[in-house]
């Protein structure tokens, strides 16, 4: 585990003298019944605020919990009416989800969410493989934090310069040793990604904290919409939700020739660097006196 990669309570995160800073608490959709690879989409989801604002939100969130006489929160739970949601109706059921709503988005400046089309992640993995050798996709649970993780850095680019973003992911998911390397190949190669300048640290915590018991939330609220078709990717990251759609389409005329150029340039800079290398032998030969 590098030193970017931490526990929640050795979390290093950089101070801001005008009070902005950024620390995404974003967590996977842990419902069995979207996360099994036999679903049709995989969803990450999660909220944005400044660093003293998680305080007051789990403080807030666990008022919300006594307020409905439940110890904590599970969408799994909640839907299936398990443990102590199993005399809940569905009244109860949504005057919680109201409540839920008005109480992360009091405490946040936005959200982020990332849906991947499972079928169209599948014909990518194929299609990349026929054209770049030796290139290993990312899972879906990968590509998912990917595209929160572009999304959330394009907003700091955008409305927070000179700030970074921090990310806190929850334990348990089978894949999340692919997040952190998405992380660690972004930030330490800054000629080869865009989102190297506003990457800080990540962290790791479990699901039962109560930032990510509302991502929690947040992620089984998103998947209504993915799954009756009204997700789509934002046109800017100005606005209260922060979206991307990875469906074959992004994969097609996005990814894929994303991927395609990225690939030249660690060529062109690869043979650059054998070229310099050359040439400094040569001048260095030049350069000897005769024997």
């Amino acid at each position: 585990m590098t030193a970017e990669i931490v526990h929640l309570s050795r979390m290093m995160v950089p101070r801001s003298s005008k009070a902005r800073l950024l620390a995404l608490f974003i967590t996977a959709h842990l419902d069995e019944s979207h996360t099994h690879k036999s679903a049709p989409f995989e969803l990450m989801a999660g909220y944005v605020a400044p660093e003293a604002n998680w305080a007051i939100l789990d403080y807030d969130w666990k008022e919300l919990l006594g307020e409905f006489g439940i110890p904590h929160f599970h969408a799994v739970e909640m839907e299936n009416r398990r443990g102590p949601f199993k005399k809940w109706n569905d009244a109860r059921e949504q005057a919680f989800r109201r409540r839920g709503r008005a109480v992360c988005r009091a405490n946040t400046i936005c959200s982020v969410s990332a849906a991947v089309d499972r079928q169209a992640h599948r014909w990518f993995r194929s299609e990349i493989k026929a054209l770049v050798k030796k290139y290993s996709p990312d899972s879906v649970y990968g590509e998912c934090f990917h595209q929160c993780m572009i999304l959330c850095c394009a907003l700091v680019a955008t409305k927070y310069p000179g700030e970074k973003v921090s990310f806190l992911l929850a334990t348990g998911h089978a894949n999340l040793t692919n997040a952190i390397r998405i992380f660690q190949r972004n930030k330490h190669r800054p000629k080869f990604s865009q989102t190297a300048p506003y990457l800080h640290a990540m962290a790791i915590a479990p699901a039962e904290l109560s930032s990510l018991q509302a991502a929690d939330f947040f992620a089984n609220e998103t998947m209504r919409d993915v799954l009756a078709g009204r997700f789509k990717s934002s046109q800017t990251v100005l606005g209260r939700q922060l979206r991307a759609l990875c469906d074959q389409a992004f994969f097609r005329d996005k990814m894929i020739p994303g991927i395609l150029e990225a690939q030249k340039k660690m060529r062109d800079h690869a043979e650059a660097r054998l070229r310099a290398s050359r040439e400094r032998r040569e001048a260095d030969a030049l350069s000897r006196p005769a024997s």
